[in-house]
């Protein structure tokens, strides 16, 4: 109950936070745009499948985009406004506190998905059934968990660079790639087609692929069990992570120092 009071109190201070300054949420403004070039590329193909990804493939990126904006803010900004010695005051699990503000933003991040799925009916005329409302109701929540997961860890790890942002852009297309959020992975080299394993958004695609597909899926429960499993391993090494970090501070007096 402890562990679920502090991720609450991180989501209620990220909604806070969020009032007065709204920019985080301006990737649902770009996510209709990425949405309008993917689906005049499936149009143009011809093919079902391709419609589908067109619709997933947005949702997922402006999740992932919004996740990571958070998660490469949250601690250096808590640092210069003073927030972060007052964290270090408390016996509270700053992790947790910040895996809670994560989700606060990722949730929204969910209406990236509607918006696909609006202009790919709307502008397009195209009709994208959803075959199987249960799993993706469940596709969703698994993938606004393991994204906040992994956020998570790298808001750990960003709070130790100097060159946050150049970090934080290497971690978008890379990881859209390595995920098949982009292009299918088959068309990727078959020497990296083993990296995207371990790259949680390839698992959450897939499900989320399923959901639309009129076809019966053997192995919804192979894409469950690793995109939960790789959003717990993040989650259980951010903690680890911060906690080290945050001895390091104490133990050289910098936390409020940039």
């Amino acid at each position: 109950m402890r562990a679920l009071a502090e991720v609450g109190a991180g989501l209620r201070l990220q909604v806070a936070l969020v009032r007065r300054t709204p920019a985080q949420l301006l990737v649902l403004v770009t996510a209709p745009l990425f949405s309008a070039i993917f689906l005049s590329l499936a149009v143009h193909q011809g093919t079902t499948s391709r419609v589908a990804a067109a619709v997933i493939g947005p949702g997922l990126m402006g999740l992932w985009l919004i996740s990571l904006d958070v998660a490469a803010s949250v601690l250096s900004e808590d640092r210069f406004a003073g927030r972060l010695e007052l964290f270090l005051s408390t016996p509270a699990s700053l992790s947790l506190v910040i895996l809670g503000r994560i989700l606060a933003v990722s949730v929204v991040g969910i209406a990236a998905f509607a918006e696909s799925w609006l202009m790919a009916q709307l502008a397009f005329g195209l009709h994208v059934p959803l075959r199987h409302p249960g799993l993706a109701l469940l596709a969703l929540v698994i993938t606004v968990l393991t994204s906040s997961f992994t956020a998570t860890l790298l808001a750990s790890a960003f709070v130790l660079s100097r060159s946050l942002h150049v970090y934080q852009n290497s971690m978008t297309y890379p990881i859209y790639i390595l995920g098949g959020v982009v292009v299918p992975l088959t068309a990727l080299p078959g020497w990296i087609q083993p990296i995207s394993k371990v790259v949680y958004l390839s698992w959450c695609a897939d499900l989320l692929r399923n959901s639309l597909s009129a076809v019966h899926q053997q192995h919804v429960g192979l894409d469950i069990g690793m995109a939960l499993g790789l959003g717990i391993v993040a989650l259980a090494t951010a903690v680890l992570l911060t906690r080290h970090i945050l001895d390091m501070l104490r133990r050289s007096a910098t936390a409020g120092m940039g």
